[in-house]
């Protein structure tokens, strides 16, 4: 039921909106991410939008595979918005200063998520920067609330802190890494280049 909910672009929005941690991405973002000269952002998998609020009209594109979301997100959000999957971006080569990514990773296996990471780095500047914010297992550190919390989120490929790194120094260079104490799940938080 709680799945099923979930998949309505309203409920999901609204549960973001009100239980999510927005608080703690909005400060995330404004602590890593520079808007200045007007730079190019794709946000993937952008959901309902909701994120979109936290970056400046200009020049901004969010995307997700699912249409229902992104036609919620044309609707209440002035922005623009795309149905795309992230691995295959119909983008040119090296066209975005900044990449952002919420809560994606954690639906992808390993190989779905080496190529969407191949997607970023293709479309991302040489001196572009890629936010990454996933929901992550501290190795040793996951209280009984969050394991409950995490079996019940919709995505099946939560991984470790230690893991995501790994993955992503396969095709980026590590800036800044840290975990942020959310609400309801770890985040991990990479600030990656080419």
């Amino acid at each position: 039921m709680l799945y099923d909910s979930l998949n309505n672009p309203k409920i999901y929005d609204s549960f973001l909106q009100y239980l999510g941690d927005h608080r703690i991405i909005q400060q995330v973002i404004k602590n890593e991410l520079d808007f200045g000269d007007k730079k190019r952002i794709l946000d993937i998998g952008c959901g309902t939008g909701n994120v979109s609020r936290m970056f400046p009209k200009e020049n901004y594109i969010g995307i997700d595979c699912d249409k229902n979301y992104i036609n919620f997100a044309r609707k209440k959000y002035d922005k623009a918005f795309m149905s795309m999957n992230a691995d295959n971006l119909q983008f040119e080569n090296n066209c975005f200063d900044i990449i952002f990514t919420k809560d994606l990773f954690h639906h992808l296996s390993d190989d779905m998520f080496f190529k969407v990471l191949s997607e970023m780095k293709r479309v991302l500047k040489l001196a572009g920067n890629a936010l990454v914010i996933e929901i992550c297992y501290q190795e040793g550190n996951l209280s009984f609330y969050k394991k409950i919390l995490h079996n019940l989120d919709r995505g099946k490929f939560i991984r470790e802190f230690s893991a995501l790194r790994e993955n992503l120094l396969k095709y980026f260079k590590v800036k800044k890494q840290y975990i942020k104490k959310g609400i309801w799940a770890d985040l991990a938080v990479f600030l990656v280049y080419k």
